[in-house]
């Protein structure tokens, strides 16, 4: 039989006003006492025993309990007498309580998946378990140091050097104790569990487990916390963050995506964000996404940095974010690498591994930690490593142009998604992508099977965005859907004709051929060549996709408007955009890029010589115009990368 213990001892002086006499524990959330909230969630979760301790105003809430015939459950409510401290209490009631308890404090609010809890602690063997939360508040917290075992090393209160760069793990007050890590007893004098126990359980051999999640788990101790809590509970964000349900999450890869990519990142000094990381992992956590690091690390089996130096270096990561308001879910890491050979290197870490991206044993722990729906989950990266993990994760994919900007080419797969950065893709997933299918809804219902889709328009006003939410939406409904850029057929820069127009850019009789079989009416599987953007030559690779006969095609492109559609019936789709929106986005791809202003400008406006009077006529025949500057506003510009 699961027991809990309910600290219930506060007098609740900065609740006063609240209060209205009662004393804290009955403080009113919503409604109902906050002491009835908690009960209900352990009764509802299996605990059938409950010792309340009180040591003020003991006989109103025993009362409160009994008017509420103890909720059905053996609930005892104890006057401890005077004040212990947390942990001074409990050794106080230790005749009274299990070989194995939960403790609960009276003064928090929450939503927790506390079975799953319950058995991390079992499954670890630890003397207690503490749960531990990532908060938006770092550098002025009092932190828990795990190990990779999650065993706690250490705690660091606040404040702490500047220097001292901890991970973003936080005392949520909530605790699975063994009866038996009492057995040196507890000092005299007030004795909390943070302050005071447990660094002296470490001290003297007792283990603890570091149990992490971010499920809603808030103290409601001052009236402005109170009021906080009770909006999250009426906005239903408790109930949302809890484990028991499936939670949606954004997959980051680290190097190129939220830090500057600089080489093997050694040390906290060499770690320096991307501009606007802080605000999309804050659009995100504000969206209740589980922000997830996936990271490789083949730098630890180099022999070049020690896990210890990793914590430090991703300490500085959260303490960065956390000094915004922003904060990260989980960090993972991959310390191995398969190929041997280097002087220093750590031998037992040089192997293929499953979690080693492309490989998903990462985002599989994820998952399964976290309770992650991956179908309702996205991953950003900046290589083709990042892409092919989401792919085979089954995760909407997203490439940044930072960092590698997918010219590694190690893997021939193409992102679902490109955006100029973090920044421009958190706006996205949060709110343009939701705009983009109410739009595109009307468009949508005429979509049948086996229909081609061409999606027109200028350059850099959102084709392959646009035809991307198109396919996701298909694919919702069960019609299956492949999207097919033409910028694979983009001729290499040696490759073109002097002085040539649009069209010669592209190899559009490969384009033709490739795609003839499907147009024809058959189903086809096409080798995709890949085209690299910034060394303007074509990959040696191809990306093989397979299109069903009975399969919606949606071609996009700058020339998606020259491809005939054969037997099929089709549609057009055409995407506009304001031309300062538009220029903005051009300058900002060529800018990425490392080209000149002149080169810029001069590419500008030969290309709006040689393409627009001919994809403005095919905009003018379409069959739905989608208004870009009417769906997304301003902010979905991205700013100019900083030099």
């Amino acid at each position: 039989m699961r027991q809990a213990v309910i600290l219930a001892g506060g007098k609740g002086t900065r609740l006063a006003d609240s209060l209205k006499g009662l004393p804290k524990p009955l403080v009113d959330i919503d409604g109902i006492p906050l002491l009835e909230r908690q009960i209900i969630s352990l009764r509802d979760q299996g605990f059938r025993e409950i010792l309340v301790l009180v040591n003020h105003r003991a006989e109103v809430i025993d009362a409160f309990l009994e008017s509420k015939e103890r909720f059905g459950i053996d609930i005892k409510c104890v006057d401890d007498g005077e004040a212990r401290g947390t942990a001074g209490a409990v050794f106080h009631g230790l005749d009274l309580l299990r070989s194995r308890f939960l403790v609960v404090y009276g003064d928090t609010l929450f939503d927790v998946d506390l079975d799953r809890f319950w058995k991390n602690h079992e499954a670890s063997g630890a003397d207690g378990s503490i749960f531990l939360h990532p908060n938006d508040h770092p550098y002025d917290s009092d932190l828990v140091n795990l190990d990779l075992k999650h065993r706690v090393i250490d705690f660091a209160p606040y404040p702490r050097p500047e220097d001292d760069f901890r991970r973003n793990l936080v005392n949520a007050a909530l605790y699975v104790l063994e009866r038996k890590i009492f057995a040196n007893g507890v000092e005299a004098g007030i004795q909390d569990f943070a302050k005071n126990f447990f660094p002296v359980c470490i001290r003297d051999g007792f283990t603890l487990n570091g149990y992490v999640s971010s499920e809603y788990i808030k103290d409601i101790g001052t009236t402005k916390r109170l009021n906080r809590a009770i909006n999250d509970l009426r906005s239903g964000l408790v109930e949302r963050a809890s484990l028991r349900h499936k939670q949606k999450a954004i997959f980051l890869d680290r190097d190129g995506t939220l830090n500057v990519q600089s080489g093997y990142i050694r040390n906290p000094d060499e770690l320096q964000l991307i501009p606007g990381v802080d605000r999309a992992l804050s659009i995100f956590n504000a969206a209740e996404f589980r922000t997830v690091v996936v990271t490789n690390q083949p730098v630890i089996a180099r022999g070049e940095v020690s896990i210890p130096m990793l914590h430090r270096i991703h300490g500085k990561l959260e303490t960065v974010l956390g000094r915004t308001g922003a904060f990260l879910d989980r960090i993972y890491f991959c310390p191995h690498h398969p190929d041997s050979g280097i002087p220093g290197e750590v031998a037992a870490l040089k192997f293929a591994c499953a979690c080693r991206k492309p490989g998903i044993g990462m985002i599989e722990q994820a998952r399964d930690e976290l309770n992650l729906d991956l179908d309702k989950s996205w991953f950003i990266g900046d290589s083709t490593a990042d892409m092919l993990a989401a792919r085979r994760a089954g995760l909407k994919s997203v490439l940044v142009r930072t960092g590698e900007a997918g010219s590694d080419g190690k893997y021939p797969v193409a992102p679902d998604y490109e955006f100029a950065d973090i920044q421009e893709a958190a706006t996205f997933i949060v709110a343009g992508s939701g705009r983009l299918s109410e739009a595109l809804e009307l468009f949508l219902s005429r979509i049948q099977a086996g229909m081609l889709v061409r999606v027109v328009g200028r350059a850099r006003v959102g084709k392959s965005t646009v035809a991307q939410v198109l396919v996701g939406n298909l694919r919702d409904r069960g019609i299956p859907a492949v999207r097919i850029s033409l910028d694979a057929f983009i001729r290499p820069h040696d490759n073109r004709v002097q002085d040539g127009d649009m069209l010669t850019r592209f190899d559009l009789d490969l384009a033709r051929k490739a795609l003839s079989p499907w147009l024809d009416g058959n189903s086809m599987t096409i080798e995709l060549p890949i085209y690299l953007r910034r060394e303007r030559t074509r990959s040696k690779s191809t990306e093989k996709l397979h299109v069903d006969r009975d399969a919606v095609l949606v071609v996009e492109g700058v020339t998606s408007g020259a491809i005939d559609p054969g037997v099929r019936s089709h549609l057009v789709l055409a995407v506009i955009d304001s031309e300062r929106r538009r220029a903005m986005r051009f300058r900002n791809e060529y800018q990425s890029r490392s080209w000149s202003h002149s080169a810029i400008e001069n590419t500008y406006r030969q290309r709006g010589i040689d393409e627009n009077v001919l994809i403005d006529s095919w905009i003018e025949g379409a069959d739905f115009v989608l208004d870009m500057h009417s769906v997304l506003d301003e902010q979905f510009i991205a700013a100019p990368p900083e030099r």
